[in-house]
């Protein structure tokens, strides 16, 4: 509980009204408060006008909620992401690359403060590889399109999540966890610096005005995306590896 304490002031004719807060202080206290007040300053008058106790619950529901908050925020930024990078200018490449370092960050924090504040629920548990897929292939199909990868890299991603979330669906309704592997965990942070690495490399040739070229550039990040994909798939196999006991009882 949060307790507000309100008193007015004056001092030679000119009167003032005070808004305090303080979680820790009882009536008694802020009453010898007032006191102390007119003692130390008697040429004022201080008048305690109520004190009423305020919940905190409206707060304790922000900071419940915030994890998916910042999930959901990733998720609505994706199509934002999208809109910007199809504009041919410096300004829109520098905001897409702001906006995926923001990706980066928010997906980190929503992990981070459900974990450190106990606010793990399962809808964060469905939001959160959501939003990441959905960001992710804001930004594939954004290379895509202006031809800083290939369809088959893309696919190669797209399929293999796709694969997994089946096979971790079918676990899942069957009472069957599967753990997060190393190989995806490698999948994920590499993805992760491949999309800020060509993007930065798209804003270093519109920034020096063609060194590197586009056509460099398009050459550096289909081969930054061709590892993507290969380390991608082979992820998808030691998935299949690890858990093949538990395919086999599907």
């Amino acid at each position: 509980m949060v307790s507000t304490l309100r008193w007015e002031s004056s001092f030679f004719g000119l009167r003032s009204k005070v808004f305090l807060q303080d979680s820790s202080a009882t009536p008694p206290f802020l009453h010898h408060a007032i006191h102390q007040y007119r003692y130390l300053f008697p040429g004022r008058y201080c008048k305690l006008l109520f004190f009423e106790p305020r919940s905190l619950s409206s707060t304790h529901t922000t900071v419940r909620h915030l994890p998916n908050i910042l999930t959901l925020y990733r998720i609505l930024l994706s199509p934002v992401f999208i809109g910007i990078f199809l504009v041919d200018a410096l300004w829109a490449k520098v905001a897409c690359l702001i906006l995926i370092i923001t990706f980066m960050i928010t997906d980190f924090l929503d992990g981070y403060i459900a974990r450190k504040q106990d606010l793990v629920t399962d809808s964060g548990k469905l939001l959160d590889p959501l939003a990441d897929k959905i960001c992710n292939f804001s930004v594939f199909l954004c290379f895509l399109i202006h031809g800083y990868a290939h369809v088959w890299m893309i696919a190669a991603i797209f399929y293999r999540d796709a694969l997994i979330n089946l096979l971790r669906a079918f676990a899942a309704a069957k009472d069957i966890i599967i753990a997060a592997r190393n190989t995806g965990k490698i999948k994920t942070a590499l993805q992760g610096v491949a999309m800020v690495v060509i993007v930065a490399l798209i804003v270093m040739e519109q920034l020096t005005d063609g060194s590197p070229t586009i056509v460099e550039v398009k050459q550096w990040s289909n081969w930054i995306m061709g590892v993507v994909a290969v380390v991608t798939v082979l992820s998808l196999g030691d998935y299949v590896k690890a858990n093949w006991e538990i395919i086999r009882r599907m």
